[in-house]
């Protein structure tokens, strides 16, 4: 029946439903304000959906923040405390360094499956990290945790963050890296760890980064490597050592770094003996590698001098105490230069007339020195020092 009317009728009715519908509309947009309005203090951009509220003195995270934004920038303020259900699940970037962060709850970050980029830096009173804070994280690709005064680090802190390819824990205050802390790291292609107070790297300290490029440990007070402690970094191309404690590094912790391109082992007190010989023979072995001086601190005749450029010749001798086979002589030095060294051991070394130290090692295939002088060599040492202490008495 109403088909059979002339369209003129509905019109009346048409322009009612307009009138209707531009009244009603603002108002439904204005019903989901966390949608489409902006915090006071902050500014919304569109595209992508971003809020920015740094630099505000904000002592707290603005509620509710636009569920549509995908970039949260509140950096430079003053907020201390985290709690779960601030964020939006849509979050891709949160950046929250250079705050006064303190408490950061249980499930702070939860449900956030989306976020790739989560800074946290310079937070100097940053809480105390629990295994799960970063539970659930898999998309993320880039954690900034630098400057943060972090002391610990639990071993189950990365887990199940497999798309995690940059980790920034420089200048905190870490002394050992945890078993198995980076095992699910495999995608993990720049680490920066200098600026700590690590003081030795055991075997497999990075176990599971299979595809690290760039690993730097400057600037820590490391004085012990373990051979193992690189094992498994096939692609790495880029190492700093530089400023650390280090007087010996052994070749074999190189050896498996196959794509090295740039080493850096400067400002380190290197003790340029037979300690060093395997690390001098690493450096000719790959002359392809960029690498920094090695300049030599110790012993006095080598001072100064670059451990690449020295021959096998100035590292055979060792300038440790002597410990005899039936007996120990230690503190016993010749002083064949005016600078005198202890005699440990080399095979088939001879005492020579000028030269500053012999070394003799027994069992030459076991790779351990042993710091005894042969039988012969003892005796002639012995009968030298009588001679002498005669001759002394004599003119007394």
């Amino acid at each position: 029946m109403l088909s059979s009317l002339p369209p003129v009728y509905f019109y009346p009715v048409s322009l009612c439903y307009l009138i209707c519908f531009s009244i009603i509309l603002p108002f439904s947009f204005c019903s989901a304000p966390s949608l489409f309005t902006c915090p006071t203090l902050c500014t919304c951009y569109p595209s992508p959906p971003t809020a920015s509220c740094q630099s505000h003195n904000l002592s707290r995270v603005p509620f509710p923040l636009p569920s549509s934004a995908q970039r949260l920038f509140l950096q430079n303020n003053h907020i201390s405390e985290i709690g779960p259900g601030l964020f939006s699940p849509l979050t891709s970037v949160l950046w929250l360094f250079s705050n006064h962060i303190s408490i950061l709850h249980p499930g702070a970050f939860n449900g956030l499956e989306n976020l790739e980029e989560l800074d946290l830096g310079n937070n100097p009173k940053f809480p105390i990290l629990q295994s799960d804070t970063f539970e659930g994280l898999k998309s993320l690709r880039s954690l900034h945790l630098y400057h943060c005064h972090i002391n610990r680090l639990p071993s189950g802190l990365f887990r199940g963050l497999y798309s995690l390819r940059y980790l920034y824990l420089q200048n905190n205050r870490l002394t050992v890296l945890p078993d198995g802390l980076f095992r699910d790291l495999f995608n993990l292609t720049q680490l920066f760890l200098y600026g700590n107070l690590l003081q030795s790297l055991p075997a497999e300290s990075f176990f599971g980064l299979s595809n690290l490029d760039r690993l730097l440990l400057h600037s820590n007070q490391l004085a012990v490597v373990s051979p193992g402690a690189f094992r498994g970094l096939k692609s790495l191309t880029m190492l700093y050592l530089f400023n650390n404690s280090l007087p010996t590094l052994p070749g074999d912790c190189l050896q498996p770094l196959t794509s090295l391109q740039f080493l850096r082992l400067n400002e380190n007190p290197w003790h340029c003996d037979c300690s060093c010989r395997s690390l001098w023979r690493w450096f000719h072995s790959t002359p392809g590698v960029s690498s920094s001086p090695v300049t030599c601190n110790s012993p006095p005749p080598l001072k100064g001098r670059d451990l690449r450029f020295l021959v096998e010749r100035d590292l055979r001798f060792c300038t440790s105490n002597i410990s005899p086979r039936n007996g120990n002589l230690s503190d016993l030095a010749f002083p064949h230069k005016p600078s005198s060294f202890y005699i440990q051991g080399d095979p088939g070394a001879v005492l020579e007339a000028g030269e500053w130290e012999n070394t003799i090692e027994e069992g030459g295939g076991s790779g351990q020195s042993a710091s005894i002088l042969t039988e012969k060599q003892y005796l002639y040492i012995s009968f030298l020092l009588v001679l002498l202490s005669w001759e002394v008495n004599r003119y007394i």
